[in-house]
């Protein structure tokens, strides 16, 4: 079954989806809705007495784009059989509802290292629904993600307390050298709140790999609205989305959550593609950010710049990369967690050796693995096939002869 909105390029290098609730969920995820997303999503519901609307909610929970969906289907005045209808509905709110106590938990977190003195950034979440879709209701996202300088951890650190958070990753009564040591292959240190279990990673650097993207910590802020009177510091907007498209392409653009953030870009206009790639190339994020285009592309027929159409001819490592994205975001097709289909995690933590030509790069990447124990939230299950085989011959090495 093809998706029905498909640019050349993707449509020859991807192989079509083969169900329709896959299709559903795709077309409902674009953003906006105009008459070809509003037809595509009839015609995947178009034989509804046989949809499978299990698959469907797995697909949704997978993906986590309940609210995205339940506009879609609202739009379209697709009627959903019971009890599915409700069972969507109810996800939709408690989304809507966990991402307005982000809303409220961001500005006060902003606000009081505003009032430290302490230069921040917020990065991605509540930000991200207002640079993608304008209005919240239909993103969701698990945590808060904030970026301080490294010199500022423990002021920041601080602040989080007198607000009542908690250190969970490491715990707080880790010795100082457990966090040392936790610092030297992490990029942020993880908080809780009781009162309501609200996550926030205090960021040091944005990405584990510190040669994937600088850090931007003393770099220019823009301002950006919550709501009318209440705004918080944010990366400038190109490089917002490059670290958006970064992210998403680090975690193998396995949720479709991330390709709707970026597809909302792009329908935008064509110049917003050619845009992204050229910044993209620009920061040597070609091969993170050109696949997600591409999948974009195949998703909901957004453009692919010639500049990107000439390097995915001639760069076999994207191909590798996009092949590998486009696996990890279809899985199975039955809403199944990558981390639990067959090399599914695998092969994304090994592509991630494909992402750049610089050696400090890979050595980066296999400090990593060697170390990643997993977190067990939404992106980890546990350590990677790649941590625990690179663990198995490092105990080996250490081992006397």
């Amino acid at each position: 079954m093809t998706l029905g909105i498909s640019q050349s390029l993707a449509a020859a290098s991807l192989p079509d989806v083969a169900t329709a609730p896959f299709a559903l969920v795709a077309a409902c995820s674009a953003w906006p809705l105009h008459g070809p997303q509003l037809a595509a999503i009839r015609a995947a519901e178009s034989d509804g007495s046989l949809l499978d609307w299990e698959q469907v909610l797995a697909l949704i929970e997978r993906h986590r784009i309940a609210g995205l969906v339940h506009h879609a289907l609202t739009v379209a005045d697709i009627a959903i059989p019971a009890p599915f209808g409700a069972i969507l509905q109810a996800r939709a709110t408690a989304d809507g509802v966990h991402e307005l106590k982000q809303v409220h938990r961001t500005l006060a977190l902003s606000r009081a290292l505003d009032a430290a003195g302490i230069r921040h950034f917020v990065l991605k979440g509540v930000t991200s629904a207002m640079m993608a879709f304008g209005r919240y209701g239909v993103r969701y996202s698990v945590d808060i993600d904030l970026l301080v300088d490294r010199t500022a951890i423990d002021a920041a650190a601080d602040t989080m307390r007198a607000l009542g958070y908690v250190r969970v990753d490491p715990p707080e009564l880790a010795t100082a050298a457990d966090v040392r040591a936790w610092m030297a292959h992490h990029k942020d240190v993880v908080f809780v709140h009781p009162d309501d279990e609200t996550v926030v990673e205090l960021h040091w650097r944005l990405f584990q790999n510190s040669y994937l993207m600088p850090n931007t910590v003393e770099g220019p802020l823009t301002r950006l609205a919550l709501f009318p009177g209440a705004d918080v510091p944010t990366l400038p907007e190109e490089t917002a989305w490059l670290y958006i498209c970064a992210h998403g392409g680090e975690h193998g653009w396995a949720r479709m959550k991330r390709l709707a953030d970026l597809g909302a870009l792009l329908a935008r206009s064509s110049g917003e593609a050619h845009r992204l790639y050229a910044h993209a190339h620009a920061a040597r994020l070609k091969r993170l950010v050109g696949p997600g285009i591409i999948l974009c592309a195949k998703l909901y027929g957004t453009a692919v710049p010639e500049r990107l159409e000439r390097d995915f001819a001639h760069d076999r490592r994207m191909r590798w990369i996009t092949s590998i994205a486009w696996q990890s975001l279809v899985g199975d097709e039955s809403g199944t967690e990558l981390e639990a289909t067959k090399l599914g995690a695998t092969r994304k933590n090994l592509g991630h050796y494909l992402i750049s030509n610089d050696p400090r790069h890979w050595w980066r990447e296999f400090v990593f693995d060697l170390h990643d124990r997993g977190r067990g939230d939404e992106e980890t299950a546990g350590p990677s096939r790649v941590a625990r085989v690179i663990g198995r011959l490092a105990c080996l090495a250490r081992k006397e002869p």
